[in-house]
């Protein structure tokens, strides 16, 4: 074997650093690195005031603090009543209503007074926040609505999306309309109930054929309605009327007619709340119960062109 020179090994020399070395290596390193540019500082919105109603305001006088039901919707109970309690329970309320906007001006009864209504106790039958307007409210009672208008609503009643005020006072809870017994027109027979929790109940008297009708289809049906004692109320039975499911007929006849087939009848029965709920012209009494005999003549698909039948008019149905 060959010889290394003298003082040269196999083995390289150990690099030894001290843990300052170290951390100056490092710290040179991290100083070298480019630091960010800190973000811009953004200057935050003001926050909106938070909607208050202001101390006069239409209708009956209101007295003491308000109380916050939700957001936007201030109530004062000016007779606390000694019924039944609204509650999330509740399906239907009988009220008497009169409505102004903020400045006066009423949207809602009229001189001679309020107007006495059927709704459903939940969800924004009079406007967005009603059913927390009136919880808690007892039979008996009446309570004054302050409710701020929304940015943007389409369900809301004045334009602009004003405030409103509303003077409310419960008559009842849950009312239950008394129907004739049978049913007017036509026999019910061994049709099987069918309907939904919102109270609308229909049979299916004679099968038709063809695709069910779907919300936004039109339809030519001929109809006679009663109220649910048996009263007649109105009828298109000579010549078809024209009809189109959407939410320009009351939602009971639309749930009802949905997936109703071309030559169907069906006989309706549909409760205030998802009906005519209330007479603005003062013809029927309120919170009246409908019943139907519809025939479905035609069916037209919403996404299929129509031709006007020259036998056919225009009509709403109740």
């Amino acid at each position: 074997m060959g010889r290394y020179p003298r003082g040269m090994t196999t083995e390289r020399p150990a690099v030894i650093l001290s843990a300052a070395a170290l951390l100056t290596i490092v710290a040179g390193c991290e100083q070298a690195k480019p630091k960010p540019e800190p973000a811009p500082q953004t200057a935050e919105a003001p926050a909106k005031p938070k909607p208050t109603p202001p101390a006069k305001l239409p209708g009956l006088a209101q007295a003491g603090a308000a109380t916050e039901m939700a957001p936007g919707v201030f109530v004062w109970d000016l007779n606390v009543g000694s019924g039944e309690t609204v509650g999330p329970d509740t399906r239907t309320v009988r009220v008497s209503i009169e409505g102004w906007t903020q400045d006066g001006t009423q949207y809602f009864g009229s001189s001679a007074g309020p107007d006495e209504l059927v709704l459903p106790a939940g969800g924004a039958a009079a406007f967005p926040g009603w059913s927390e307007a009136i919880d808690g409210l007892r039979v008996g009672g009446t309570r004054k609505v302050w409710a701020a208008g929304p940015e943007d609503s389409t369900q809301w009643p004045v334009e602009n999306n004003s405030p409103i005020v509303l003077d409310v006072s419960l008559h009842a809870i849950d009312t239950n309309a008394q129907l004739a017994n049978p049913l007017p027109g036509a026999l019910v027979g061994d049709a099987a109930p069918q309907g939904g929790a919102d109270g609308l109940r229909f049979y299916e008297l004679h099968a038709g054929e063809g695709t069910g009708a779907v919300a936004g289809d039109e339809l030519a049906v001929t109809y006679e309605a009663w109220l649910g004692d048996g009263t007649p109320m109105a009828s298109a039975t000579q010549e078809p009327v024209r009809i189109t499911l959407d939410d320009h007929i009351a939602p009971g006849a639309l749930a009802g007619l949905e997936g109703a087939t071309k030559g169907s009848t069906r006989k309706l029965i549909i409760p205030a709340a998802i009906g005519i709920g209330f007479d603005p012209l003062g013809t029927l009494p309120p919170g009246s119960t409908v019943v139907m005999d519809v025939t479905v003549v035609e069916v037209h698909s919403a996404s299929a062109p129509t031709t006007t039948d020259p036998t056919t008019t225009s009509a709403q149905v109740p």
